[in-house]
């Protein structure tokens, strides 16, 4: 139900479905395993299996009080958003997938290309403890503007790429552990 989740997570779960079949095709077998909280209640996508429980801890839940020390000293609302503590996530990952050579674990908000889970079965091949990746931005001139078609066809039709350092995204948005 993409109005319930909305279109721009829609297509990045499509995205990571397309790219796990490509994977398989290829020979890669890849689980999409989805995490949320207790307290979340979001459909289960096409391509996903749900964990085998929910998280119930996260960062905030430990720093809860010097975030919102220092969003008031910035002069912003305290809101509380949950970030996953990467050890749980893993177990979920490895309870949901036991059998599973590698786990990786990403952002919602990202939109992997086809190839990428091939990618990444190859670096870690080469004998890698892990692997930190962060986005690239799709060059909005190679669209025509976002709004220029589906957001489907953008994803498919991207050919250029702009690395983290131009489009302005900090932090990481996925890890990758064997």
């Amino acid at each position: 139900d993409v109005g319930k989740i909305g279109a721009r997570l829609a297509v990045n779960v499509a995205a990571m479905d397309v790219a796990a079949q490509h994977a398989r095709a290829c020979g890669v077998d890849v689980t999409l395993v989805r995490c949320e909280f207790a307290d979340e209640h979001h459909p289960l996508m096409e391509g996903f299996v749900e964990a085998p429980r929910k998280m119930v801890q996260s960062a905030i839940d430990d720093f809860r009080s010097a975030h919102e020390k220092y969003l008031r000293t910035h002069d912003e609302t305290p809101h509380h958003i949950k970030f996953p503590l990467v050890r749980e996530v893993l177990a979920l990952g490895r309870e949901a997938a036991p059998d599973a050579q590698f786990m990786v674990l990403t952002n919602g908000d990202v939109t992997p290309f086809p190839d990428f889970y091939l990618k990444l079965a190859v670096l870690l091949a080469t004998g890698l403890d892990a692997i930190q990746f962060t986005r690239v931005g799709i060059a909005r001139e190679i669209m025509g503007g976002w709004r220029a078609s589906t957001p489907l066809h953008r994803y498919l039709s991207a050919v250029a790429t702009e690395p983290t350092f131009l489009s302005g995204h900090p932090g990481a948005d996925g890890f990758a552990f064997p």
